[in-house]
């Protein structure tokens, strides 16, 4: 039931693997060209995991330097409402079709911890 109501509405709305696809390369392209502009000390190129941005799940992953830096992060970002998830030292964030692709990161900007 739930995927055909699922594959209903990707028609209704010509919607496709490739469409969604695109849309968040181009978030996940738009968070990286942000993440130069706040110039943040852990939230860099330099520490998301990736081999190949053109092959990768709809996330970015980055290493952080210990599991407390991860979680304290994380709370930080979701007191402003920036919603991420953490295991370990790996703080995560996700992209998909239903997000807004303007993301405003300039409260990262006091986020130097």
């Amino acid at each position: 039931y739930r995927l055909h109501a699922v594959l209903t509405l990707f028609k209704k709305d010509n919607l496709s693997v490739e469409i969604i696809h695109a849309h968040v390369q181009r978030q996940k392209k738009n968070f990286r060209d942000h993440l130069l502009k706040i110039d943040h000390h852990y939230l860099c190129e330099k520490n998301i995991l990736s081999i190949d941005y053109n092959y990768h799940g709809h996330f970015l992953t980055f290493a952080m330097p210990s599991p407390e830096h991860a979680k304290k992060l994380h709370d930080e970002l979701r007191a402003i409402n920036i919603w991420t998830d953490y295991r370990s030292s790996r703080l995560r964030f996700g992209f998909g079709l239903y997000q807004n692709e303007c993301i405003d990161l300039s409260a990262l900007k006091n986020l130097k911890n």
